[in-house]
């Protein structure tokens, strides 16, 4: 599985992953289109799976979807919250597919996780392409139910480090706030969260993505310091960033 990040944070959140048989498809549709395009990704006739409706997860997706000729698959929730109505739904999974191309879904076993956030439906995603199997796990306050499937590659936020995070809240009342907002229980996985997740999975897991690291509660120190985060687990993982392309299989 090949495995590009075009953006992971709150300026805009989207991935791309393509199985070894060539079969493609999008994880969010926070990042511009431009973004896209520019690291030579095709987007017609692709489906991006969004996991809620908020504008760094899901901004472009209805131009991705009218101007680009991309299918946006949500859950009917987020649909909604994004104005599209679907045309057609999956009640298998319980997610729901707006106006695009079903046929681009062809060799995709698709899963929707539901999540706690601050947001109508949110969920994560469980998408097996060609026998490759990807679970993508973003904006969870909360670790969910996790799916009894065996993942070679697991993509899921670390948004802060505990430490990090209460530095910031005890040095202003707005750090407050935002701690108080991202660690509330509906807001964000910390990088021990993230950890407890890719305990689960590791055993088969060919590659580790923590992403949506905030620029100011996320301490590259103190995660590789922790005592909470697993040794094995700090050994695979590899901590995202925009434009960073990964291939489980050896070059």
């Amino acid at each position: 599985m090949k495995v590009c990040c075009i953006g992971s944070g709150s300026d805009g959140n989207s991935w791309y992953c393509e199985s070894a048989k060539g079969t493609g498809f999008f994880l969010d549709a926070g990042c511009p289109p431009r973004a896209i395009l520019d690291l030579g990704l095709e987007i017609a006739n692709k489906p991006f799976f969004v996991t809620h409706e908020h504008g760094d997860h899901a901004k472009y997706a209805a131009e991705l979807h009218e101007k680009y000729g991309a299918t946006i698959v949500a859950t009917p929730g987020t649909l909604k919250a994004l104005r599209m109505l679907p045309r057609e739904r999956e009640t298998k999974d319980a997610s729901a597919l707006a106006n695009g191309n079903p046929d681009c879904l062809a060799g995709l076993k698709i899963q929707a996780v539901p999540v706690i956030h601050n947001a109508a439906e949110p969920c994560g995603w469980l998408i097996s392409a060609d026998g490759e199997t990807v679970l993508y796990i973003m904006d969870a306050g909360q670790i969910p139910k996790l799916p009894r499937a065996t993942v070679q590659v697991l993509i899921c936020e670390a948004n802060y480090t505990p430490e990090q995070m209460a530095k910031n809240a005890e040095n202003s009342k707005s750090g407050l706030y935002v701690s108080g907002r991202v660690s509330s229980g509906v807001g964000h996985l910390s990088s021990r969260q993230a950890a407890e997740i890719a305990v689960h999975y590791l055993m088969g897991l060919d590659l580790l993505l923590f992403g949506h690291l905030s620029k100011n509660n996320f301490d590259l120190i103190e995660y590789f310091k922790d005592k909470e985060i697993p040794k094995p687990v700090r050994e695979k993982v590899i901590l995202a960033t925009p434009g960073g392309f990964w291939d489980t299989l050896p070059f």
